[in-house]
């Protein structure tokens, strides 16, 4: 796998956990939280050690369309499940996966644990102890080949082959994210990419054309940051009823703000680095890029809106949970970058219509950020056939329907891309289209486990927020956080 940013093959961070603390350790010492692909980490109750199951029998084999038929066994069996997605959401839908799986196979039941991520790996390994690792664990990118080597998590691929369950039709770009060695240890969930979404409300009453029919295949240089920063401004508007872009508009009595942008998180600023041309890491890991002409020119047009009005400050954006979703979902912004599962929270709580468009192009090219999480094979189960039946059935076509119609998720799997279960919700959003059509212009970050948290996150933020506030300028916040990213980068050649 390259290292280099522009292959889309490379990971995105969804923990916190050191993975050389990890590998040194055998998994202990470092806090991770498995998150989606850019989501956020939920809120839960931590749950009991999973209990181990009972008997062993064969599952049937999957169709290529991955339906499962009924999994015979010659007695009962409990297959555990883990998940570090514990709102009561989330546990509604893996319940409803479990109930449905067991209505068509009586002699399989899967009990669903839903645990807190803090620590996660660390727990993992008291089960393991315990002799009650679950069937089923809930993993990610950072964790695959820690997982892989602690014992964790098992080779995937003989049952998939067994079974021809055709896995090699998940998008290549998440797929290769569980695979270590030539080994599958993440099944991935979802598609997670980083796209606009807009209030059609206030774009109409700005009199701003939503380009909801953008098609950057047919038109790869067109949909611009400058335009997307002249849609911004227009939309901003102050206390007095004056827009960002006319005399007179008050920059420090802001009423709406043209979009709300989560700059210090690695799905916004990586991304942007790359669209300006530049690049974040050598190929080989060992030294940062950032500092450039173009690592420069990312950071200042993330900073110069908040300065001048147009975005939404990170004080705000902290004061709400430090979600930038959170101030879209409010009101206080017309536009904020997000991933599919905020459609959700967005039909709940927003009156105004809304509808998503694509990602602009920087001064090189278009790139956002995008990635998943996942489930593997316990490498402990005592009932692998059965738990692999659940697997395999959760990712065929009646799982990934029941996984969709929260409108939290898009499937990673090509087949489903264009299927109706989910591409024709009830809007909004109206532009689904646009959510697997980006996955052609998404990239992951390197396999660096510090992007969230730690000196270096800790540096990204603390960058930002003195340039917003005048008091550091880019090309200081950048020589900074390089500084910050080399001494990660040697620390982690040691």
């Amino acid at each position: 796998m390259s290292g280099t940013l522009n292959d889309r093959s490379r990971t995105i961070l969804s923990s916190g956990c050191s993975r050389r603390a990890l590998l040194r350790a055998g998994l202990l010492g470092a806090a991770g939280t498995l998150l989606a692909a850019c989501s956020n980490s939920p809120s839960g109750q931590p749950a009991a050690a999973p209990p181990s199951g009972a008997t062993s029998a064969p599952a049937a084999a999957a169709t290529q369309s991955a339906q499962q038929a009924p999994a015979s066994s010659g007695g009962n069996v409990d297959i555990t499940f883990i998940t570090t997605q514990t709102s009561d959401a989330d546990v509604k839908i893996y319940q409803q996966l479990a109930d449905t799986f067991h209505q068509e196979n009586p002699n399989i039941t899967v009990k669903i644990s839903p645990t807190d991520g803090t620590n996660y790996d660390q727990k993992l390994l008291t089960y393991i102890q315990a002799n009650t690792l679950p069937d089923i664990v809930q993993t990610s990118d950072n964790f695959a080949k820690p997982f892989k080597d602690a014992g964790i998590t098992q080779n995937m691929i003989p049952f998939a082959q067994k079974t021809s369950f055709p896995y090699q039709d998940f998008d290549p770009t998440f797929l290769n994210l569980g695979m270590i060695d030539g080994e599958l240890h993440m099944l991935p969930k979802q598609g997670d990419v980083i796209i606009p979404y807009v209030n059609l409300r206030m774009a109409q009453e700005g009199g701003v054309k939503v380009p909801t029919d953008f098609d950057p295949a047919k038109d790869p240089n067109g949909w611009t940051w400058d335009d997307f920063m002249a849609m911004c401004k227009h939309l901003t508007v102050d206390a007095n009823g004056k827009r960002g872009d006319e005399p007179g508009f008050d920059k420090d009595n802001v009423a709406i703000y043209g979009a709300s942008m989560s700059i210090d998180q690695w799905y916004t600023y990586v991304p942007k680095v790359v669209a300006e041309g530049g690049t974040f890491v050598s190929d080989d890991l060992s030294k940062s890029t950032l500092t450039s002409p173009q690592g420069v020119a990312a950071f200042k047009q993330l900073t110069d809106p908040i300065k001048d009005g147009y975005w939404a400050p990170l004080t705000l954006i902290q004061s709400l949970s430090n979600q930038s979703g959170n101030v879209f979902a409010a009101g206080r912004a017309a536009i904020a970058p997000l991933q599919r599962l905020w459609a959700t929270t967005l039909r709940a709580s927003l009156t105004d219509d809304f509808d998503v468009i694509h990602f602009p192009k920087g001064s090189a090219k278009r790139v956002t950020g995008m990635g998943t999480f996942g489930f593997a094979l316990s490498a402990k189960t005592k009932h692998p056939d059965e738990a692999w039946s659940f697997l395999s059935w959760m990712y065929g076509e009646e799982g990934m329907r029941i996984l969709t119609a929260s409108y939290a998720a898009v499937p990673a799997q090509k087949r489903f891309y264009q299927s109706s279960f989910w591409r024709d919700l009830p809007p909004p959003p109206h532009n689904n289209a646009v959510f697997v059509d980006a996955f052609s212009y998404g990239i992951t970050p390197p396999r660096l486990p510090f992007y969230s948290t730690g000196e270096f996150r800790q540096s990204v933020t603390d960058g930002m927020t003195a340039i917003t506030l005048g008091k550091a300028t880019p090309e200081e916040v950048v020589a900074n956080v390089d500084q910050v990213l080399n001494k990660y980068l040697q620390q982690s050649k040691a």
